[in-house]
């Protein structure tokens, strides 16, 4: 009987240190090899050009002009087979739901014991969603509590979903195209969006909408 392959593990980890320690875990772990080590946004993109990990280990802070949640973007873009779980320090709102939407499918947090950090590794290479108890809690939390920050906004599913577009770059015109309205609707909206946020500027209200985590 043939062996099953280990899994192959990518590392992106801009302090040197990390980097070689998450490399020697890695390889003196059965079932996983080290598939390379990339230390910011472009030696990343450089190392997933030639072939590909299974799983991506991605720092969120990175030492480059893109820090990991660039990272996280370009390979769940380009290379959507790619598992991806962040290695962070970081634990605010913020971060988390970036690296979420960005395509990240774990979410661990630098400081846990070994044991613990492969359990989410391995979950990660069987293509589950794994995370740290602390980021879990903070991720249900977030959508209980969906529907109160939704109502207290007073913001419809429509508005919301025409600031989350704005949020990731969509123009008045692409909004319209991938709703099926005119751009004059897109228009209308997010001025009823600014009534209803008190703002008056889409930048502000992106900025409201992401406080009140409604976006």
């Amino acid at each position: 009987m043939t062996p099953s392959r280990s899994s192959r593990i990518m590392i992106v980890e801009d302090n040197e240190s990390q980097s070689k320690l998450l490399e020697m875990m890695i390889t003196a772990s059965s079932g996983f090899e080290c598939f390379g080590t990339a230390a910011g946004y472009d030696d990343a993109v450089a190392l997933l050009s030639d072939s590909r990990p299974d799983v991506m280990i991605v720092d969120i802070d990175l030492d480059s002009v893109k820090n990991g949640i660039d990272v996280i973007n370009y390979c769940a873009e380009k290379y959507p087979d790619v598992q991806i779980l962040v290695h962070t320090v970081h634990d605010g709102s913020d971060k988390v739901f970036d690296a979420l939407k960005a395509g990240a499918s774990g979410y661990v947090l630098k400081g846990s014991s070994p044991s613990e950090f492969f359990s989410h590794l391995e979950k990660i290479c069987e293509g589950e969603v794994s995370m740290s108890p602390k980021i879990a809690r903070k991720v249900l939390t977030f959508f209980r509590s969906m529907p109160q920050r939704q109502e207290q906004s007073g913001l419809s599913s429509r508005e919301i979903e025409i600031l989350t577009m704005a949020d990731e770059g969509y123009t008045y015109q692409q909004m319209a195209n991938r709703m099926n309205i005119s751009r004059h609707t897109v228009h209308t909206h997010l001025k009823q969006i600014y009534t209803k946020l008190h703002v008056n500027s889409k930048k502000e209200a992106l900025m409201k909408a992401k406080k009140l985590t409604i976006i």
